[in-house]
């Protein structure tokens, strides 16, 4: 009788703790990924990004996980960098790339995909019933693999593959999409994210949203002359994402604004004799939560893109995707308990 006692009282637990993790089921979250911010850099003069702190809830001590830019990526879509450590077109078999991020390659000129197969957040929410799509700003067509569309200096165009996670699952034909393939159309232009209420209310679950390198902050060759690129981040987010954080307020959803990393700032690691031996990357970025149930604030748990990636699994009850997710620790107080 006392084992039975004892196990009822265990199972009441493990069942409180389980509806405790599971504080927010939003209807609609979009996540929007900017690049290369240091937190110290979230200066006034951005006053979009800046009313929104005060808005939703702020994440002083938010990190990305590793320099340069696509390993970030890959970390928030998948749990794991997939062995990535450069901004070059990842190979499944983990051989050597098979361009640079430099390379200027037309619209017509895409090179060769060949899907990884790992878990990724996309391929676990179409398997529970939910929904997924990215929108890439200048991706030139639906299911586009090239490796970049970049305009002529002026011309504001500048999309990079090595910003754009889900499009490394996208399987060859959509016709055979292996388990943890994605179909083509979850790649997406950002010309077909929605701008009004009738709109939103048909996101899938989750999207991504991934500016060109002009708008998210980055540098571009493509932008036009003597440009203030966080005034133009700032402008373009005000432009596009707020008509959805307004709506998403009263209807059960919620936006997510992140960096992939900061600049490369680090802490010198020095010897007896006084010289640098090795750098200990800082890699603190702004991360914004805003929406439905956020309780609005500051917040110093220390954080980073997979746990950022395992409150979203624990969103809509998805198993963590890999060993880094698996032993993250999900966002808890800055949302409101149903």
């Amino acid at each position: 009788m006392r084992a039975r006692l004892i196990a009822a009282a265990s199972a009441l637990m493990l069942t409180a703790v389980v509806a405790d993790a599971a504080v927010l089921t939003p209807d609609h979250v979009v996540i929007v990924i900017e690049e290369n911010l240091p937190t110290r850099e979230l200066a006034p003069e951005l006053a979009y990004l800046n009313s929104l702190l005060h808005q939703g809830a702020n994440f002083t001590n938010s990190h990305g996980i590793d320099h340069p830019s696509q390993p970030n990526y890959l970390a928030l879509f998948s749990g794991d960098p997939q062995g990535t450590g450069s901004d070059a077109k990842r190979n499944p078999d983990g051989s050597n790339p098979i361009v640079n991020d430099h390379t200027q390659v037309g619209t017509d000129d895409p090179p060769p995909n060949t899907p990884l197969d790992t878990p990724n957040l996309g391929a676990a929410l179409i398997r529970a019933g939910r929904s997924f799509a990215g929108y890439s700003e200048d991706l030139p067509i639906r299911g586009f693999t090239g490796v970049s569309r970049t305009g002529p200096p002026g011309s504001g165009i500048d999309y990079q593959r090595k910003h754009n996670p889900w499009v490394n699952w996208q399987a060859v034909k959509d016709d055979a999409v292996g388990r943890n393939e994605l179909p083509s159309s979850v790649n997406l232009p950002f010309t077909e994210f929605p701008t009004d209420d009738a709109g939103f209310a048909k996101l899938p679950t989750v999207a991504f949203v991934i500016p060109n390198q002009i708008h998210d902050g980055h540098k571009s060759d493509a932008a036009p002359p003597g440009i203030n690129y966080g005034k133009a981040m700032d402008d373009w987010l005000r432009q596009h994402i707020e008509p959805y954080r307004r709506w998403a307020l009263s209807h059960n959803s919620l936006l997510i604004i992140t960096w992939d990393e900061d600049d490369d700032a680090y802490t010198p690691v020095k010897d007896a004799a006084g010289a640098t031996v090795a750098k200990r990357y800082i890699n603190l970025i702004p991360t914004i939560m805003v929406g439905a149930g956020v309780v609005p604030g500051d917040y110093s748990q220390h954080i980073d893109h997979y746990v950022v990636l395992r409150t979203i699994e624990d969103f809509y009850g998805l198993a963590p995707l890999a060993r880094h997710d698996a032993a993250a620790t999900p966002i808890i107080d800055a949302f409101r308990k149903p």
